[in-house]
């Protein structure tokens, strides 16, 4: 995590702030540090460390490998920061244990979701920011594992008024919102889709303005 938000950093002050999604991609695939001997790319931190080595990202054999996550937590995007409008915050990681790392994780995505998920119960809809659509896969695949989500699912099945996507998606944020008001809009929403309601999941599109945030301290 402290790397991945270093080398977004660098990468821009050296080239500079991407204006579209092709530039984001250049700078993820092709910014590089060598770290013990071994080249890593903003994509090899994401996708082969923390994502858990998604899609075989370092094929067999790689050295690599031997640092990739063994289980993928999607809340790890939400302390991601590519410094843009809608990013999370940057966080840089100290020594901690497994029970501090959790809180943090846990903290991090309630503040998170309470300041960027728009929830309208008047209108049956909840929106999200874009990059839980670009990686909807990681939410969707906890979410399936969850508690009520199969009754989500199950309750969907005759109607099939949303996509098994957009189920999950609620259910993941209904396990991780914050029990306030953001929780009780989404639990009105989620026994709405129980009986039969149509819920409208949709997403923000990512911006590709510089929003610079300041790196918080895990304690």
């Amino acid at each position: 995590i402290n790397v991945y938000n270093v080398m977004i950093i660098h990468a821009y002050l050296v080239a500079s702030v991407p204006d579209d999604a092709v530039g984001a991609q250049l700078v993820r695939r092709f910014a590089c540090y060598d770290i013990g001997g071994l080249p890593y790319t903003p994509d090899a931190v994401l996708n082969g460390v923390l994502r858990a080595n998604v899609d075989q990202f370092f094929e067999d054999g790689d050295t690599r490998l031997t640092f990739a996550s063994s289980k993928l937590d999607p809340r790890i995007h939400l302390l991601l920061s590519h410094q843009l409008s809608l990013s999370p915050s940057p966080f840089l990681l100290n020594a901690t244990t497994p029970e501090r790392l959790e809180r943090l994780f846990d903290a991090a995505t309630k503040e998170y979701l309470t300041e960027h998920v728009e929830i309208d119960v008047a209108r049956n809809s909840v929106t999200f920011p874009p990059l839980f659509q670009l990686f909807e896969s990681d939410f969707c695949a906890e979410a399936a594992a969850l508690d009520g989500a199969q009754s989500l699912l199950d309750a969907d099945a005759e109607s099939a008024a949303h996509s098994r996507e957009a189920l999950l998606l609620l259910a993941w944020l209904r396990r991780h919102a914050d029990a306030d008001e953001l929780g009780a809009q989404l639990s009105q929403l989620v026994d709405s889709a129980l009986h039969g309601n149509s819920v409208t999941v949709q997403f923000l599109k990512t911006q590709y303005r510089l929003a610079v945030r300041p790196f918080r301290q895990s304690h």
